[in-house]
């Protein structure tokens, strides 16, 4: 996966995080090494409460979220005490400065900047694919049981009898 931040592109792999800028490489830091023993899986950019500008967001497939401030040249680890909460697999910054987390068995989880909790009821022990949307509207993919809209509370399944070729979406 990748990202742009401050004019820097990001590229994440199994292996590690590396920042390029002019075409050069800027930084590299390694699983196990400088970061956490946990693949990185997705990677987004977005506003974080109580940080001035924007921040990079990269899931991990065990140890949860790292959240890298590019001012400081910085990681904080965000590191559930349930371990079914940490094999993340998808994530997707809000304007609010909120942060939905799809996981590998826990379906859609919050961080607020303080907290890490299940986003809805209605939301949760999804095998989650992928996590697209807004504040208003969230669109999760599932591992299967297709695409869930989330809107105004309420969730619409759309699935192999509604014309998806196959319950896995990624």
């Amino acid at each position: 996966d990748a990202a742009i931040l401050e004019g820097h592109i990001y590229l994440i792999g199994p292996t590690g995080i590396w920042e390029y800028a002019d075409g050069s490489l800027q930084s590299e830091h390694l699983v196990g090494a400088d970061l956490p023993a946990a693949e990185p899986v997705q990677i987004a950019t977005g506003l974080a409460r109580g940080v001035s500008g924007p921040v990079m967001y990269v899931a991990t497939a065990g140890e949860g979220l790292l959240i890298y401030d590019p001012r400081r040249a910085t990681f904080t680890q965000v590191r559930a005490d349930q371990p079914r909460y940490r094999d993340l697999t998808a994530v997707l910054p809000l304007k609010t400065g909120q942060v939905l987390l799809g996981t590998e068995r826990a379906g859609v989880l919050v961080y607020d900047g303080e907290r890490l909790a299940p986003f809805h009821p209605k939301l949760t022990d999804l095998q989650v694919t992928a996590v697209a949307g807004s504040e208003s509207e969230v669109w999760v993919g599932t591992l299967d049981r297709g695409v869930i809209r989330f809107r105004a509370g309420e969730t619409e399944t759309f699935s192999e009898p509604d014309g998806l070729p196959d319950p896995r979406v990624l």
